[in-house]
């Protein structure tokens, strides 16, 4: 293995993660490949539980909320 391919999104996940991948890494001696995932709010709106519930203002809330978390995460990246 020469190359570990890790994804990155700007959370706070992404500590622990290139941790684990360099953890993984230094005794293979292989190269970490970083790729920063972004996904658009409509896309994480798919997979956000209970979302389909939402109708309305609510939705409109649920939406922002989502939107107000991806903004987050990208500012602190």
């Amino acid at each position: 293995m020469k190359t570990i391919l890790v994804l990155v999104c700007g959370s706070d996940a992404d500590a622990l993660v290139l941790e684990t991948a360099l953890v993984v890494a230094r005794p293979l001696s292989t190269h970490l490949e970083l790729l920063h995932v972004r996904v658009a709010v409509a896309d994480a709106a798919l997979h956000t539980p209970h979302l389909e519930f939402a109708r309305g203002a609510g939705l409109g809330s649920a939406l922002d909320a989502l939107g107000s978390k991806c903004r987050a995460a990208i500012g602190s990246g």
